[in-house]
């Protein structure tokens, strides 16, 4: 039996762990850019399937994929921030992608408040202003050169543990 239901309708999934957590949803990202609802991600946020879909067929329409990649990222952000960074590459990446389509731009704000109701978040003004802002500064071309230079000579790029989760370089020869 793959799966047992309580008698309410509500699926009656065993917990998984963090870890198995963020590696199914880096397995699941698709294309560098979203998730397409599965049965896995539905197990890993302990989300109805359904409660993936909002349009039933095909599962990759493009609401679904927003759909999805909003309730993946908000489940990151809150249910594994202290794994973040093994997530926060397909989170920028996604979030990036978001940033693109004229669908979430017109319904951020309403998909970020359904995403946080429905997975028991409490504040979704932070997410607005962090992780699913809009308005993002455009990269210099210099520092976006320095920083491809720093890769190739053995500077790995980290993150803080704490939100806003910055980023700096760590050289595993001079720590």
């Amino acid at each position: 039996m793959r799966g047992t239901y309580k008698s309410n309708g509500t699926s009656n999934y065993a917990s998984i762990t963090p870890e198995k957590a963020v590696d199914v949803i880096c397995r699941s990202f698709r294309a560098n850019q979203s998730w397409v609802p599965s049965k896995a991600l539905s197990k890993c946020l302990s989300v109805p399937y359904q409660r993936f879909l909002i349009v039933t067929t095909p599962k990759d329409d493009l609401s679904n994929l927003i759909w999805t990649s909003v309730l993946v990222l908000v489940y990151c952000a809150t249910h594994l921030v202290d794994y973040h960074e093994s997530w926060y590459e397909v989170a920028d990446a996604s979030t990036a992608w978001l940033r693109q389509q004229q669908h979430f731009v017109d319904q951020r704000e309403d998909l970020v408040r359904s995403a946080c109701n429905l997975l028991n978040v409490g504040d979704p003004d932070q997410l607005l202003s962090t992780l699913f802002a809009l308005v993002v500064e455009t990269p210099d071309p210099a520092i976006a050169e320095e920083e491809a230079v720093l890769l190739r000579e053995g500077w790995q790029r980290c993150f803080l543990n704490e939100p806003p989760y910055t980023a700096y370089y760590w050289n595993a020869e001079t720590n």
